[in-house]
């Protein structure tokens, strides 16, 4: 039966009327007012600092060889680091704080290695945290600590760090949350058309979600091409990757199968950060997930992935990885010491420094009017850099120290892909960092090209996927290159 157009109109003028209007304002006024009051729960909460002693000794004295090694030793880039404590906040780590001392270095080293308050009681760690700070002092300009310099009980403010920066998020409205959260299960909707289905691998912080076309070994030999993890970097997760699947270039790095791991993101609901997801807990979890799901064990996978997930492919990768990959490749990664105080500082940007991006990257068309570029450097600081995802990604998913996510791994063999013209990664000082200080990488280098290049541009895209699946399928890099030769951990061994 038609509807007839008496009724539309009524229904038009009943949504319509002014009084209509003022309920449904007042009314969406009063949920964004509920939503708020409850973001600022999240808030309190993914700012708690909860330390976890860690060992972190063997990190220490991988760092205090690389700062004495003749090869390329470590530096810090004065400009990035200084920015650190020129806000004015003296009360929040990375935000401010005042004059950068050597005190405070060295509690940056106390944090990074997981033991910030161990050193009043243990001389060994005392003389080798000195050691690292009087480095970073000499590094950054500033007055280095005395030679006999006693070890404080309480930590001084560290500049930034790992698990004990303020996270600090902006308030996205409701419209703005539908679209994101919208994001999740279209991306999800594609991959299962694509033949796809959905794997869950239960952590202490929620669910580890995984999509993939592997089917489970049973015992069978591995024959063929290994399967390939991929992992996503920050923004709208796995949906800004889905050029690498889609298209005829898309199967060949990927021919022996794929898991794609769901990790936190924009498109993530709430709950997922109510639970304080950890990197470490989300390593076990997928590496459960290839054991006991799917039946590939050490050296029988592979791993790709982009920027931040590099925390969790060198969680899987150095010592204590719950299932070791053969081989991994890492585009644009955040995951190496070199450079460190410029990857970290991406949550911290402020106005600016989003100018200056806006000014520089290759990633907006070069039509656009520089007006245009700033507005859009603005909005990217807003929904991006200060996302509360973004933020606890960043500063809270790899724990409290970097004795996990930080590349420590020699004998690992890896593809390191770069942009050239990267705004977040020293793209030069890493590939001097890893081709002096980690044997079994090789580079590769994209000259032009801003972070993340690859996902927009079809050509680079088509010429990186090949490079991928020529390493993948490749023999192994530098079969009879002596790890000893770098002067780093002489006693390791190759995977081979």
């Amino acid at each position: 039966m038609p509807i007839s157009q008496d009724l539309i109109k009524s229904w038009h003028f009943s949504f319509t009327s002014p009084r209509q209007l003022i309920l449904l304002l007042i009314a969406y006024v009063g949920v964004e007012m509920w939503r708020f009051q409850r973001f600022q729960r999240l808030l309190r909460r993914v700012n708690t600092r909860c330390y976890q002693h860690k060992g972190g000794g063997n990190f220490l004295h991988f760092i205090l060889q690389l700062l004495k090694s003749d090869r390329n030793a470590l530096s810090l880039d004065p400009k990035f680091f200084m920015r650190y404590a020129a806000e004015g906040d003296t009360n929040s780590i990375g935000y401010g704080g005042g004059t950068i001392t050597w005190q405070r270095l060295y509690s940056w080293w106390a944090w990074g290695c997981g033991r910030p308050f161990d050193s009043a009681h243990d001389p060994e760690l005392h003389a080798d945290l000195l050691k690292a700070a009087d480095w970073s002092c000499r590094s950054l300009g500033i007055a280095p600590p005395p030679p006999v310099a006693p070890a404080e009980s309480v930590p001084a403010l560290s500049p930034f760090g790992f698990g004990i920066c303020e996270v600090r998020a902006s308030f996205k409205p409701l419209p703005v949350r539908t679209f994101l959260r919208s994001i999740l299960p279209l991306t999800r909707s594609i991959f299962w058309g694509l033949g796809f289905r959905r794997l869950v691998e239960p952590m202490p912080c929620g669910d580890l979600v995984c999509w993939t076309d592997v089917k489970p070994r049973n015992g069978a030999k591995l024959t063929g091409r290994r399967p390939v993890v991929f992992m996503h970097g920050l923004g709208l997760g796995n949906f800004t990757y889905l050029p690498l699947f889609l298209g005829k270039h898309s199967t060949a790095w990927r021919s022996g199968g794929c898991i794609i791991v769901e990790v936190p993101n924009m498109t993530s609901a709430s709950d997922v950060l109510e639970g304080r997801p950890d990197v470490v807990h989300t390593a076990d979890a997928l590496g459960r997930l290839l054991r006991d799901q799917l039946g590939y064990g050490d050296y029988e996978y592979d791993i790709v992935c982009h920027s931040l997930s590099s925390y969790l492919a060198a969680t899987l990768c150095n010592d204590g990885s719950p299932c070791r990959p053969r081989r991994s490749v890492l585009i644009d990664p955040t995951c190496f010491l070199e450079g460190v105080e410029v990857c970290s500082r991406f949550p911290f940007r402020t106005p600016e420094e989003c100018r200056e991006f806006a000014e520089h990257t290759v990633l907006f068309p070069a039509f656009l009017p520089m007006a245009v570029r700033y507005a859009l450097g603005r909005v990217f600081r807003y929904m991006v850099c200060r996302d509360i995802f973004t933020q606890y990604t960043v500063l809270r998913w790899n724990g409290t120290d970097a004795t996990h996510i930080l590349w420590h791994s020699v004998s690992a063999e890896a593809l390191v892909c770069l942009s050239d013209d990267d705004n977040f990664v020293p793209s030069e000082r890493v590939a001097r960092h890893c081709e002096s200080h980690f044997p079994r990488i090789r580079l590769h280098r994209m000259p032009g090209k801003d972070h993340g290049s690859f996902v927009i541009e079809g050509d680079l895209r088509k010429q990186l996927l090949q490079r991928i699946t020529n390493f993948l399928e490749g023999e192994a890099a530098h079969p009879t290159r002596q790890l000893s030769q770098f002067g780093i951990f002489n006693d390791a061994t190759s995977s081979d």
